[in-house]
């Protein structure tokens, strides 16, 4: 049956008025307009306001909802082989999120591929393409499809180059680096090639690439140890951030990561600082006047905070600060223990029990080693580190033994150190410095990098 202008025109009427309306009011006018479009008989705005209808279900993001949003979305379907529109591309875009709502994530992978090849069709609407690939990596993400995931991170980067969205291909760059990173695969090329992005970004514009996507491409770079580049990117970051009255949380992690790259090049007095400085901002935001506000952020700069206090304690170790690292090392470990971190805290307690000893070493009435082959008696002092190191080295073996994995390598390393420590304390109290010295500066190293 046809359509006569004026009917058409309500039908319109019902679904422009819908769009600007509250989802539940929206949900009436476009019923009336679907149930004026089957009075009508005239089938293609039956299925165009079975559409609407479906999709305004779906947005609700409830199970109950998408299941009646699903079942519009059936009936707007058109003859096999047919097209409403420009494409099919909106109707199985729709049929896509109602899966995902139902947590179906196969189905909804399934949807969003027939979505995306429908809007390929009409060469022009790569913004639902950038849409459809997006969720397409959620959907294969949800089904731990780790090599999917990577093949639509490509697929999207290509995409969002074609679309001249450079900020949204270099998030797909990194998110997907950052993935083949924890797989294990070779991510260099896409690394190369994300710097390639930042740095014409910044050759154009030095304001285009926001200090969220410096300080990630940063933290890559460092993680694979480039590190000049990564502190190119941070050095950008952190004179934009010298500009803000207030300090941030991401100020905090730009200056962390310069204290990390500095230690890598040797700069051991620019890594305390950096870390010392990160660590303050950490410290206001691990706050409980901070906590009561968000307490998720609160705990998280209580993590970073532990970290930072622990790698300016690593950089005090090689000034030969060693008192000064021992005290930061402490406060590191009571970052631990108050954020549950079971992992740090038995680590924090392996690197206290090398202090110790390596303090232990020393002289106490002079700050060097006594460089002497002859015996001689433990000092109260030296008796003191010795039994610290020896307490640190149980605790540590006490709670890492706690952790459910399979660490008797671990357990090994720290017993023979344990054990090293109570020979030396044990020998009628006496010490063989440059032996003992030998063996501290092993047990400290192995805790550097």
């Amino acid at each position: 049956m046809g359509i006569t202008e004026h009917e058409k025109q309500l039908i319109e009427k019902y679904t422009q008025e819908a769009f600007q309306l509250p989802r539940d009011e929206a949900i009436k006018k476009i019923t009336m307009a679907y149930k004026h479009a089957q009075e009508m008989g005239n089938q293609f705005t039956i299925r165009a306001c079975a559409t609407n209808l479906g999709a305004m279900y779906i947005s609700s993001g409830r199970k109950e909802d998408a299941e009646k949003g699903l079942k519009y979305l059936d009936e707007a379907r058109p003859p096999d082989g047919c097209a409403d529109c420009a494409s099919n591309g909106d109707l199985f875009f729709n049929m896509g999120l109602a899966y995902e709502v139902l947590k179906s994530y196969k189905r909804a992978n399934d949807y969003f591929e027939k979505a995306w090849n429908e809007y390929k069709k009409e060469r022009d609407n790569l913004s639902m393409e950038i849409d459809t690939l997006k969720r397409l990596i959620k959907a294969c993400s949800m089904r731990k499809k780790s090599a999917e995931v990577i093949r639509w991170y490509i697929t999207l980067e290509e995409t969002c180059q074609k679309a001249l969205q450079p900020l949204e291909r270099l998030q797909a760059m990194v998110k997907r680096i950052s993935l083949q990173r924890f797989l294990k695969e070779d991510y260099s090329e896409g690394l190369n090639e994300c710097c390639k992005e930042v740095d014409n970004l910044l050759l154009n514009d030095p304001t285009s690439v926001p200090n969220e996507y410096l300080v990630k491409v940063a933290v890559l770079l460092t993680q694979s140890r480039l590190t000049e580049h990564a502190k190119k990117y941070l050095e950008v970051a952190q004179e934009r951030f010298e500009m803000e009255d207030e300090d941030s949380l991401e100020q905090a992690v730009v200056l962390q990561n310069l204290g990390t790259i500095c230690y890598y090049q040797s700069q051991w007095k620019h890594s305390a600082t950096y870390h010392s400085d990160a660590a303050k901002i950490f410290k206001k935001y691990s706050s409980l006047q901070f906590s009561s506000r968000s307490p998720i952020l609160s705990k998280t700069a209580k993590l970073c905070l532990g970290q930072c206090l622990a790698s300016q304690a690593l950089a005090l170790v090689k000034m030969e600060s060693l008192d000064d690292a021992r005290l930061k090392f402490l406060e590191a470990l009571n970052m631990a223990k108050e954020s549950d971190d079971q992992e740090n805290k038995w680590q924090l307690e392996e690197v206290l029990g090398a202090v110790h000893f390596r303090l232990a070493v020393y002289d106490c009435d002079i700050p060097k080693p006594v460089m002497s082959d002859s015996a001689r008696p433990l000092s109260k002092l030296q008796l003191e580190n010795m039994e610290k190191s020896i307490m640190f080295y149980k605790e540590a073996l006490a709670d890492q033994a706690k952790l459910l994995k399979d660490t008797s390598s671990v357990q090994d390393r720290i017993l023979k150190k344990l054990i090293l420590v109570q020979t030396f304390k044990e020998t009628s109290q006496k010490i063989l410095s440059l032996q003992g010295l030998d063996h501290a500066n092993l047990h400290l190293n192995e805790h550097q990098g």
